[in-house]
């Protein structure tokens, strides 16, 4: 197994735990406005861990597979800052 593929291997497992994990993650919070997000990038992180899969030289899915966790990590934090606030 080259280097690429060992890679590739672990960015599909870690982008399936990720939406897994995002997509169970109501079930105990309950749904509220706060919780759609995480729905929303469960649904899009288990469907990048997919792609990825399925296809290894798509340039655009590499692209996405950085860029939607860098938007979900802005997004979180903002969402955060209300909580924060109330400290």
């Amino acid at each position: 197994m080259e280097t690429n593929d060992k890679i590739n291997l672990l960015s599909v497992i870690i982008f399936l735990v990720m939406g897994v994990l995002h997509l169970i993650s109501p079930l105990i919070y309950g749904t509220k406005f706060d919780t759609t997000g995480l729905i929303v990038f469960g649904i899009i992180y288990t469907l990048l861990g997919i792609l990825v899969q399925i296809k290894k030289e798509n340039k655009i899915i590499g692209i996405l597979s950085i860029l939607c966790p860098i938007i979900g990590v802005i997004l979180g934090i903002i969402s955060l800052l209300p909580v924060l606030d109330a400290f």
